[in-house]
């Protein structure tokens, strides 16, 4: 049997009949039975009314014909590549109304309890989704992607690489942590943080996630930054995304598997008794290269930003080797000194914005330098941009590392063609300032009273 004659057989009418009548008593159900307010029922029936009119019309099917697998389908594949304006953001909502139409269904005496049980079941794999969601962006085989949607093999995926050998998890470059063990550099604040930011994740009262972008609590981080003292609440509205070194604190420890997402909750896993099992040197490069190398810059900015991400990241050695060559504990106007417009001009296509506004406050917590910004009249929440940067010692010597690291891109991170395109176009060597160049027998400029050669060179 071909398309057309599916097609044919299929009963518009009844089908469309059947769909006004269960969206009808479906939002009687809401209403009247759950109690929910109007304008919470109507965001439950459009969805319905949507899943019912695009995805099962598709299939053929019938809208009281519901079970786990169509939700699988629905979410983890025809969302993502036929609806034109589908996001993440959408999939939390999607699940908590998937379950309350199951519930309806099951009131109704449409739905098996077993089926039930099955559909909450796939409701609490959010992460599934946007697994899926992630991976159809960054993938090099669309037909592999579509034949992938198998959600018992990514929970059997997901349970063996938490059972993984710790090394696998926590690769620390040794020759970095070397160096810096030569230098005695006390832990920064980043480190330390991040350390009471796990501490604080064991205790069971503070794991719960937002429903919607699965996020911590806003709660829980006004508790972490009182704590801590570092006064990062400049508003009390704020939310996780709105603040760039608990942003990534929380992205980097999902994706060391420190934790992992489960249902609405985060669960520690045997890699965060590794972690903390480090040095405070080994955690400083782990972290370092966690968010210079290893994760995508787009999941540490705030999920509603745009731009071509991936093109900033890969400038990223270029900006370190400019950083690297700034003198020492000298205040440098970014938009006025020699140095600081060579990180703004051409040669960086306006990247420096970006890495200013999202990474470079991140890093300040890590000790290398200290930053001045400047900001709209009415509003202090948000900085505009950098009016000034104040490289230290420790500062020169880390930037030296990291211009060696390259400009790679880490492993999955999602292109389109223009972007490529526009990063073969604006390929150019690494600026470099050609005058007081340093030799390899000369005192190193970070101050650590070493040669050259020996030291960050």
């Amino acid at each position: 049997m071909d398309d057309r004659e599916v097609f044919e057989e299929f009963d518009v009418k009844a089908f469309s009949d059947d769909l006004q009548s269960t969206l009808e008593a479906f939002s009687r159900y809401l209403s009247e039975v759950q109690g929910l307010k109007a304008e919470t029922v109507d965001q439950h029936v459009k969805r319905i009314f949507f899943y019912g009119g695009s995805y099962v019309e598709y299939i053929g099917g019938m809208i009281r014909e519901f079970d786990a697998d169509h939700i699988i389908e629905f979410l983890g594949d025809y969302y993502i590549r036929k609806v034109l304006d589908s996001t993440e953001r959408d999939i939390g909502p999607y699940l908590t109304t998937f379950k309350r139409f199951a519930k309806f269904l099951y009131d109704n005496g449409d739905l098996r309890e077993e089926d039930l049980t099955e559909i909450n079941m796939v409701c609490k794999q959010k992460e599934y989704f946007h697994h899926r969601f992630e991976t159809y962006f960054s993938s090099d085989d669309i037909e592999a992607w579509y034949f992938d949607n198998d959600l018992d093999h990514y929970l059997e995926e997901m349970e063996r690489a938490y059972q993984l050998e710790e090394s696998d998890a926590l690769d620390v470059d040794p020759n970095f942590v070397r160096l810096l063990n030569e230098r005695n550099v006390k832990a920064p604040i980043a480190v330390n943080a991040f350390t009471s930011f796990l501490e604080k994740i064991q205790q069971e009262k503070y794991a719960k996630l937002t429903s919607g972008r699965q996020n911590i609590t806003r709660k829980f981080w006004q508790e972490l930054d009182h704590a801590l003292d570092l006064g990062l609440f400049t508003k009390p509205t704020l939310n996780q995304e709105d603040i760039g070194l608990f942003h990534f604190f929380y992205v980097a420890g999902i994706h060391l598997r420190l934790y992992r997402i489960k249902g609405n909750r985060l669960e520690p896993t045997e890699f965060l008794n590794a972690y903390q099992k480090l040095t405070d040197e080994e955690k400083f490069v782990l972290l370092m290269d966690v968010l210079w190398n290893q994760l995508s810059w787009k999941k540490v900015q705030p999920s509603n930003r745009g731009g071509r991400v991936e093109f900033t990241q890969s400038k990223r050695a270029n900006i370190a080797e400019v950083l690297s060559q700034f003198p020492v504990d000298k205040e440098i106007k970014l938009r006025e000194d020699r140095l600081g417009v060579m990180l703004v001009n051409q040669t960086f296509q306006g990247i420096t914005d970006y890495v200013f506004k999202y990474i470079m406050p991140i890093m300040e917590y890590f000790g290398l330098f200290q930053l001045k910004l400047w900001y709209t009249e009415d509003d202090k929440q948000y900085y505009m941009g950098i009016d000034s940067i104040r490289i230290n010692s420790f500062g020169l010597f880390v930037f030296n590392q990291l211009k060696k690291m390259g400009n790679q891109l880490p492993e999955h991170t999602p292109t389109d063609p223009m972007t490529e395109l526009f990063m073969q176009m604006t390929e150019r060597s690494t600026p470099i300032i050609k005058e007081n160049k340093v030799g390899r027998n000369d005192p190193c400029p970070c101050g650590s009273g070493k040669k050259y050669k020996r030291c960050c060179m």
